[in-house]
């Protein structure tokens, strides 16, 4: 048992967090099947699990003294009670104050912020508030009544002891929630209620560990393949050594027949000289004969140990390979445990749009690595958030094209060849805008005009993994800043994956994500280039073959080799890495081959001269830590059987650096000059604590800031003087901040003038204003954070 009562208590608060997860997922997931279907017959098996969710999630909090948690779980109960008894149907905003509540309890339990007693109490309100307006005015009166009464200190000690006392007469320390008798109102369940959620079977051999426990002992796992790998290498030493013995044997075999030839088959020789003595060749005969015996005996030796080390080789390969499999399932969990929040996001950001979209998850039951769904996480966030925010149109838009009101977003799992899953992310929207890519690029100055317009669709399509390249509109809180894609990538790549894009006008776009299962052990290829060794992922390889120097040619200024019947661009790798690489020495021999490995990542594939193939095997992934995050062109390095360190090669960036290697486009020496310069910056704000606040941030950040006070004194600072950006509020005296938008925009001085909006008014309606008014940011003070707004900036005038 623990020291005190206070670390037990801690214990316990660590006890209910993992608890309160479950419960808060079922009410979550449970009001969007409701609200999805409203009246489908499993509905009331949904309601019921989520008035016991709720149920139980009071009970824990208060025993845990969290009576805010209590207070909106007791509101919570009251009307899924209701819903239970047929005495109340939800209603669209019904099921929208729900869901907010959700989130309230979210944040109480997982954030470090606390909520007032004032928000709690508008919370439980809005909740008590469901159905009234269903009642005739002179029944305005609450349906349910609902005590407010607080649990004092001195209840609260009586609370917490006896929680303490129950939890330690458990010795299994299986927590049930413990309810406040005292506090219960006529709506709640009886006695029998809890008593049947009491007895629910619960699995004897489950323990609750902690998972930096499990990663400890994955990772010790893994390190048997090093031992494996170092097996492997010495039973292959070991055929060597045994392979040395047949030019050995020819070679005795040659000299014992020329030197027999010559003791024996000369009639002048005889067995003896005159003294007795052997001659001299029948002793080097026999001193041969010796030998030869000797080391047949120690070759025969070596065989036998050979085929005991294939045997205990194998024995210990199916041994590592059983228990690593063993400890890696410990640590494999279902994909739509990553997803369960998602149906409330895609909801929670279409109804903030004034859309309707619902998510559909399939293939939720494959199991992935722990660390993969955790690197994975924000990436398919920002993919579903894309889809719905750029992807989906309203619902007036929708109908125009014949389509459901409500958009669609499929996000999808299968297992392909060996370790590696698709992940596909399918909207039904509106599609990629590709000319707005292209257009977005060149403005960003990614690429000339003339590229832009040669390109072909996906070759523009890969323009939006580049920093800094959007189509949306406008920045928000959302989107538009046009980091997100690039984000994506980059953990895609630090994976090991790919990821690609398709899209069709009106029909919709699907991201398209390959991936390992795992991130520890996987199939490479050991190449040698300029005397280092690298191993390139084996899922990255396309073909590798040997080809002679005559068959490469040159097209626009770089080297290309047909492959498949088109051409393929040739990289030397050594060359692309910086390495000590002797180019003259090459392009001296005409007629020599080149080994060439052809990789690819999503729809790119380039070739690769290597100086040699040696071998695919296993390979153990180890990082670099975070001293060297982000090395660019490897992902991380693997210690061979051999007791080398070999670098582990980031195909994804490799192809980039290969592209890039001669069409990078120079920004023009005034663009480098504007970049330079310290850059200005007009905030208009009638408040003059949002102001100083605003010229703070900004000053901080390195600009040079002037302040007025409302859009009038805003446009006559503009007439009069030259700023690189403009930060207003919406509501100001005189003229608003929508109005001044639409002055600076019809003005031919300052029409390209960025304008970020920052307001309190964060309703769709507001934040369209702002799009159509030419706003290039709609920053909502609620949701303000100094970082957010120094990037916004940082994005529209550097």
């Amino acid at each position: 048992m623990l020291d005190s009562d206070e670390e037990f208590f801690e214990e316990l608060r660590k006890a209910f967090a993992v608890e309160a997860q479950d419960h808060l997922e079922t009410i979550t997931q449970g009001l969007l099947s409701m609200e999805e279907a409203p009246e489908d017959s499993s509905s009331k098996d949904t309601l019921e699990q989520i008035f016991r969710a709720a149920h139980s999630l009071k009970g824990a909090a208060r025993a845990v003294n969290l009576s805010g948690v209590g207070s909106i779980c007791q509101s919570l109960e009251t009307v899924f009670s209701a819903l239970q008894k047929g005495s109340l149907k939800l209603q669209k905003h019904d099921y929208d104050t729900l869901q907010q509540a959700s989130g309230m309890l979210e944040e109480m339990l997982f954030s470090s912020q606390e909520k007032s007693e004032h928000s709690i109490s508008m919370m439980t309100n809005s909740i008590d508030q469901i159905g009234l307006s269903k009642k005739p005015s002179s029944d305005r009166q609450p349906l349910f009544k609902l005590p407010r009464k607080e649990q004092s200190t001195e209840e609260q000690g009586e609370t917490r002891q006896g929680i303490l006392k129950e939890v330690k007469q458990d010795s299994s320390h299986q927590l049930d929630p413990v309810e406040d008798s005292s506090s219960k109102s006529p709506e709640q369940p009886s006695c029998d209620v809890v008593q049947a959620d009491r007895s629910r079977p619960v699995m004897p051999d489950t323990i609750r560990v902690a998972a930096s426990r499990l990663d400890f002992i994955l990772m010790q796992s893994e390190e048997l393949i090093s031992i494996k790998l170092s097996s492997e290498q010495r039973l292959d030493q070991l055929r060597e050594i045994l392979e040395e013995f047949r030019p050995w044997k020819k070679e005795f075999s040659r000299i014992s027949t020329e030197l027999h030839a010559r003791t024996h088959g000369s009639q002048m020789h005889s067995a003896f000289d005159k003294s007795g003595v052997w001659s001299k060749d029948e002793g080097i005969q026999k001193a041969l004969d010796w030998s030869y015996s000797k080391v047949v005996g120690i070759e025969s030796a070596l065989q036998k140990l050979r085929k005991t080390l294939v045997s205990d080789m194998r024995s210990t390969k199916a041994m590592v390979d059983h228990v690593l499999d063993g400890t890696k399932s410990v640590l494999m969990l279902p994909f739509e445990t990553l997803t369960r929040a998602f149906p409330k996001m895609v909801r929670d950001i279409a109804r903030g749009q004034g859309k309707d979209a619902q998510l559909q998850v399939q293939g939720g039951q494959l199991e992935l690595d722990k660390r993969i769904l955790e690197r994975i996480k924000d990436p398919l966030i920002h993919l579903v958030r894309n889809c719905v925010d750029h992807g989906l149109e309203e619902a007036e838009t929708r109908q125009k094209l014949n389509k459901p009101e409500a958009g669609r977003v499929l996000l999808s799992i299968s297992q392909v060849q060996g370790n590696m899953v698709r992940i596909e992310i399918r909207d039904d929207g509106r599609g990629i805008d590709v000319q707005k890519v292209k257009d977005a690029a060149v403005k960003n100055g990614l690429v000339s005009q003339e590229k832009a317009h040669s390109m072909d669709q996906q070759s523009a399509l890969d323009l939006i993994f580049q920093s800094g390249i959007s189509t949306s509109p406008i920045i928000t809180d959302i989107s538009g800043r046009g980091l997100g894609m690039a984000i994506v990538r980059e953990a895609v790549d630090n994976l090991g994956g790919s990821i690609s894009i398709e899209t069709t006008k009106d029909a919709g776009t699907v991201y398209t994500i390959l991936m390992p299962m795992t991130i520890a052990a996987f199939r490479g290829i050991l190449v040698r280039e300029c005397g280092h060794i690298f191993v390139v992922p084996t899922s990255n390889v396309d073909h590798v073959f040997r080809l002679g120097a005559e068959e490469v040619s040159k097209v626009e200024n770089r080297e290309t080799i047909s492959f498949k019947g088109a051409p393929l661009s040739l990289v030397r790798l050594g060359i692309l890495l910086g390495l000590d690489f002797d180019k003259s020495k090459e392009s001296a021999d005409e007629s020599r081959m080149l080994t060439v490995v052809v990789m690819h990542s999503g729809q790119v594939r380039i070739a690769f001269v290597v100086d040699e193939i040696i071998k695919e095997q296993e390979v153990l992934f180890k990082s670099f830590g975070r001293q060297l995050k982000r090395v660019r062109n490897v992902s991380g390095a693997t210690v061979l059987g051999s007791g080398l360190v070999a670098t582990v090669l980031n195909v994804s960036d490799l192809l980039r650096s290969a592209a890039g290697y001669s069409s990078s486009v120079s920004p023009s020496p005034d663009k480098i000059k504007h970049q330079d310069r310290q850059k200005d910056v007009l905030v208009a704000e009638d408040s003059i604590t949002s102001r100083m606040l605003l010229k703070n941030i900004l000053t901080s950040a390195g600009y040079r800031v002037k302040t007025v006070v409302d859009g009038v004194a805003a446009y006559s600072a503009l007439r009069e003087e030259t700023f690189d950006l403009v930060v207003s509020d919406v509501e100001m005296p005189g003229m608003n901040g929508f109005q001044l938008t639409e002055k600076i925009r019809s003005t031919r001085k300052t029409e390209e003038l960025p304008v970020v909006l920052v307001t309190s008014l964060e309703s769709r309606e507001d934040r369209k204003k702002g799009i159509d008014v030419g706003a290039d940011a709609y920053i909502v003070k609620s949701s303000f954070d100094q970082s957010n707004l120094i990037q916004v900036v940082k994005r529209l005038c550097g």
